[in-house]
């Protein structure tokens, strides 16, 4: 009877202790995420591409490398850091790709651009679409948004 009480006691104590762990370390971050949104932010929340393209799209025309204008499809920026919720405090925004660039753009104009799209690939990943800014924002394969 001794025993029974300790080993049940044992489980109930060790359940609780995976409960709780498993309750601070929930950020909302898939552990497969395609893209996450950190930073000066309310929460920090990524996506599993599947996800992301179930969003509701926009489109948008850009430049592409060659200084071609090209059609894009993807996410409004915007809608996404909504989604975050990006403090008051913070008024930069870093684009960072699989391969560690970084791109670093004013947070209140890629806020205000109602064109700026985060766009899926034909090869996978996504990539920034930003109109109207220069090259070095239109980032390739972005993995992370970092609210500064």
């Amino acid at each position: 009877m001794k025993s029974n009480f300790i080993v049940t006691s044992s489980l109930l104590i060790l359940a609780c202790f995976l409960i709780v762990g498993c309750a601070a370390t929930d950020t909302g971050i898939p552990e497969d995420a395609a893209l996450v949104v950190v930073g000066k932010v309310d929460k920090e929340i990524g996506w599993v591409e599947a996800d992301i393209q179930a969003m509701e799209m926009i489109g948008t025309e850009s430049k592409n490398s060659k200084g071609e204008l090209e059609s894009y499809t993807g996410v409004p920026i915007k809608g996404l850091l909504d989604l975050a919720g990006v403090k008051p405090d913070a008024t930069t925004v870093a684009f960072i790709s699989e391969d560690g660039s970084v791109a670093e753009a004013d947070l209140a104009e890629i806020l205000a651009c109602e064109n700026c799209i985060l766009s899926s690939r034909k090869k996978g990943g996504f990539r920034i679409v930003a109109p109207g800014f220069g090259d070095d924002i239109q980032v390739k394969g972005v993995v992370k948004i970092e609210i500064k």
